[in-house]
Formats: structure tokens, sequence, C-alpha cells
């Protein structure tokens, strides 16, 4: 783990007893910088790329949470290849392939870049407003015979990802196109 007050890293090994530990970190930390307000949606993220990382990558993994203008919880893996997210449609046929779409509808922004090593999948969470309550939250609208209709973001649009994570959670930098 780290020394910084404002960021926290944990080693885990690629197995899926990792995914409890993960949540559990996370949890640990955010009760700690007294941001309990966002356990819930941070544990279920953690829990579904952690869960992804050790089916996937098959190597052993990085998990680091840092406090900033938002909280941004990183899992870094050592397979290089990129992910790619079924459609919203593909996806509700399915029994998995759901857990980006999960992470895009309860945070604030996510990203995926390659690292030297493999590659960092990040989500970012709002820090709660002084009434308690998130802002630019995503919406999913369940429809029972449908399932999920997709998030429906008040924030930036899930579209428009960035390569990598902003060096400040909030602020990005603009690139030519």
């Amino acid at each position: 783990m780290s020394d910084d007050p404002l960021e926290r890293r944990l080693r885990l090994d690629n197995d899926l007893s990792s995914v409890t530990r993960g949540r559990h970190f996370v949890r640990d930390v955010l009760v700690e910088w007294q941001l309990a307000a966002l356990v819930e949606d941070a544990e279920l993220a953690t829990s579904e790329l952690v869960a992804n990382a050790v089916r996937h990558a098959g190597t052993d993994l990085v998990l680091s949470i840092r406090a900033d203008t938002a909280i941004l919880i990183t899992i870094e893996d050592g397979r290089p290849e990129l992910p790619r997210p079924l459609g919203v449609g593909a996806a509700s046929l399915v029994d998995h392939g759901r857990g980006l779409h999960i992470v895009a509808a309860i945070s604030h922004d996510w990203g995926i870049r390659p690292t030297p090593h493999g590659k960092a999948i990040w989500f970012a969470l709002a820090r709660p407003t002084s009434d308690g309550m998130g802002h630019d939250a995503d919406i999913v609208v369940m429809h029972p015979e449908l399932g999920a209709s997709g998030p429906t973001s008040t924030g930036p649009s899930p579209s428009r990802r960035d390569p990598a994570p902003p060096d400040r959670p909030g602020e990005r930098s603009e690139t030519a196109s």
C-alpha cells in the first residue's frame, strides 16, 4: 500500500478471492476518508472490474484509489488487450458481459488506457455535495421485459471516453481530431 494519504494501492493475486479483498479495501479507505456515501457504488464497480480482470487478464493486479476533486479507482493488469464491451442490446441477451455497462451507469466517468506493462481500467465517482447527494449521476432505466435501457447521462457523454484518466478527475485536456 502507498503511504500517500490521498492515494492507496493494493496488490491483488490473480484469484477470485481478490474480488472480495478489493471491495473491502475500497470500502475501508472510503470510510477512513469520510466518504461513506460512495461506498456502495465504489464496491460494485470495483467488484465488476476486479472480477473481469481476474477472469480475462490472467495476471496479478494493482488496485489504486485516489482522492482529489473526484475519487478515482484504477485496476491495472498485465494483459495489453483492451476489452470491447458488448452493445447494450447484445448485453441483455447473454448472462455475462455487462460489467463495463454497470461501471458506466454508476460512475461519473470511466476509461481504459494502455500501460507499459498491460492496461488500466479506471472509473471516477463524484464527491458527494454538501447535501450528501452526488451530482452528474448516470441513470439506468429498467424494463422488466427488456432489461436495462442503458445509461441516461446527466454528466459527460458515455461515448466520450479519454484514452487515459485525467491528471485530476473532472478535468480534461482537449485534443485535436
